[in-house]
């Protein structure tokens, strides 16, 4: 069940690297150097794990261990979630368009998008990818993905509120009404 994990975060890699070309280009871009880019730590992130397994884990054997062996029907029900979180992401990432960008900034010409998924929260591709790492870790519930995890929810919120600056400033009366009417990563919650 563990190698089908991969295959799920391909599809979103690759996804991400063809959509990529799409984008407007940038008006303003704002640094993110103390907050981290996303990309930089999933990437810090992957050639860390690589790295250590390959090379240290004899001796951090701790981390590659599952931390809980869930039977499985948990994991089994990981996989629909995995599947779900990609679903959310894909989909809140095709409804952004050629506003998406990696990188906190405002394209020219950049469009407010509070259709689809964006009507009910306003960072779906945030909690699309935390989903997906939660089904992960039901499915292989390695030691290192609940600590990824752990810093890659830690830099969304932090990008979180570099974005929602951002949109403030070039969108003063419409994003403040869009916040009044939607919550920020969790529906109906937070």
């Amino acid at each position: 069940m563990e190698k089908i994990v991969p295959i799920f975060w391909l599809i979103f890699l690759g996804f991400w690297a063809v959509t990529a070309f799409s984008a407007k280009p940038k008006e303003e871009m704002v640094s993110t150097d103390s907050v981290g880019g996303v990309r930089g730590i999933l990437i810090g992130i992957i050639i860390f794990i690589i790295l250590l397994r390959h090379f240290f884990g004899a001796y951090l054997s701790f981390l590659f261990h599952n931390i809980i062996t869930f039977p499985t029907p948990i994991q089994e029900i990981g996989i629909g979630v995995l599947a779900v979180g990609l679903a959310v992401a894909l989909y809140a990432r095709y409804s952004l368009g050629r506003n998406w960008s990696g990188r906190v900034s405002f394209q020219k010409d950049h469009e407010l998008v509070t259709s689809g998924l964006y009507s009910y929260i306003r960072h779906p591709i945030y909690l699309g990818i935390l989903i997906m790492g939660i089904g992960t870790l039901a499915i292989v519930n390695f030691s290192f993905i609940a600590i990824g995890a752990v810093l890659v929810g830690i830099s969304f919120i932090q990008r979180i509120k570099k974005e929602e600056e951002l949109m403030n400033k070039h969108f003063p009366k419409e994003y403040t009404a869009y916040q009044h009417q939607t919550k920020k990563l969790i529906p109906f919650i937070w």
